[in-house]
């Protein structure tokens, strides 16, 4: 097991590296960096001390080695519209983010998975259909038209909940149902899809003929056992859930990361947008290392691999 998490946890670092070095590529291959600060009355002996103090008169691999070293410590430098420190504009939106996605991963987990597997184990039934029509519909229905309805008849209609905004546990519970209903589809439709496999397959067959009880069949045995794919999307569901959905953010009017990303691609604004792709970075590589950890605590053989 030591030797599967050191093989996944050096890959990780390998992909981490691999994307400081795409960051920081694609921010110089938008231009010069200078020319953001300038105006048509700043003169060549003004560009030539800012290039300087800037360190861009320097190769470009000295320049990446440079912006590395203060990455790692998390400075990432000055944002170009709110002058003060990216990192501190980034940790401004990431608990919003955080707590959206946290909630949002609840709700996807609690409907989902025993939805697919009431499905799976009432096959053919009315509770089958329903959980397929639940499925289908699901992933059919867009974010945004999910979420301007909800608003429509929740907040407008009724006026239950806030229509947008931050606060207590009112404003998050139409993003997060907006946000993981989705989600919440997909992982029904697949663990449906796996627990009919495996409830299928012979040692289930051979368990029920030793006259093993159903409810053990269905969750000691089957459920065990598929739990593989639905693992896979969960911990593709948080990751993306934790780098924001810049629609559900739009439509609540959410301060969490995905709104602040477009804004700082809109505006040019190299040191927020390093700040944030490099953790949307981490946040997957994180995501799916614990992802990997869990195939091996579920399935032994894995750890082989």
């Amino acid at each position: 097991m030591k030797r599967f998490i050191a093989k996944r946890l050096i890959a990780s670092i390998i992909i981490l590296w691999l994307a400081t070095v795409l960051v920081f590529g694609l921010s110089r291959a938008a231009g010069d960096p200078t020319f953001l600060f300038i105006s048509e009355y700043t003169t060549d002996e003004v560009i030539a001390e800012w290039r300087i103090e800037f360190g861009l008169d320097k190769p470009l691999p000295v320049q990446y080695f440079n912006w590395l070293s203060k990455a790692v410590l998390g400075d990432f430098g000055a944002s170009l519209n709110e002058v003060r420190p990216a990192a501190d504009v980034v940790k401004q939106r990431l608990p919003a983010t955080l707590e959206l996605a946290a909630v949002s991963f609840l709700f996807a987990l609690a409907i989902g998975i025993p939805v697919g597997v009431l499905s799976a184990v009432k096959r053919g039934t009315m509770w089958d259909l329903s959980g397929r029509m639940f499925a289908l519909v699901g992933q059919a229905t867009p974010n945004f038209w999910m979420g301007i309805i909800l608003v429509l008849i929740f907040s407008v209609q009724f006026k239950l909940l806030p229509t947008s905004g931050r606060g207590g546990l009112d404003h998050l519970i139409l993003p997060a149902i907006t946000l993981g209903s989705g989600s919440a589809a997909g992982l029904a439709r697949l663990t449906r899809s796996a627990m009919l496999e495996m409830l299928d397959s012979e040692f289930i067959k051979f368990a029920r003929a030793k006259g093993v009880s159903g409810q053990s069949v269905v969750w000691k045995h089957a459920f065990r056992n598929a739990l593989i794919v639905p693992i896979t999307y969960a911990g593709l569901m948080l990751a993306a859930f934790t780098t924001g959905t810049v629609i559900v953010e739009t439509v609540f009017g959410w301060p969490g990361l995905g709104r602040l990303a477009v804004t700082a691609i809109n505006d040019n604004d190299f040191p927020v947008m390093s700040a944030t792709v490099l953790l949307f970075t981490v946040m997957y590589i994180g995501v799916n290392l614990v992802v990997d950890i869990s195939y091996a605590l579920v399935d032994p053989r894995i750890r082989q691999v």
